[in-house]
């Protein structure tokens, strides 16, 4: 009958008694080669956040420069300049006082013929569409 009475603990840990220092060692080692391969990932983590890093502020500076840019035209959009240069340029209007001149270009004049009314044609009667399918005209 095999229990645990029967069974010699003591010749048991007599003979991995010298086994101790090598298990120890590997560990050691095993524990060793843990910490290694993840200081190496976090080593690689690290450097993918820094390129991250060095990407946004590069974007970060463009866009700022975009802002400050808008921002000036839409200050120059709010000031009476800019109106003043509306009115007298594209809607072509005039302060008091002043005389609104607009250049004609030089050239052969062009003549405006009156438009003719459209000729409208009377649609053909019916039976002659029909006669048309039939007869493949």
């Amino acid at each position: 009958m095999n229990t645990l009475s029967s069974i010699d603990f003591h010749g048991l840990y007599r003979r991995l008694e010298s086994y101790f220092p090598i298990i120890i060692i590997g560990c050691l080692l095993l524990g060793l080669l843990m910490f290694i391969f993840n200081y190496n990932q976090r080593l690689n983590t690290r450097d993918t956040y820094l390129e991250n890093i060095s990407l946004l502020e590069g974007e970060i500076s463009d866009l700022e420069a975009q802002k400050a840019q808008l921002q000036s035209e839409l200050d120059y959009a709010q000031s009476d300049a800019a109106v003043e240069a509306w009115a007298g340029g594209i809607a072509r209007m005039a302060k008091p006082g002043e005389k609104l001149i607009i250049p004609i270009e030089r050239g052969e004049p062009v003549v405006i013929a009156p438009e003719t009314p459209p000729v409208v044609e009377e649609p053909a009667p019916n039976y002659e569409s029909w006669v048309d399918l039939i007869l493949n005209r």
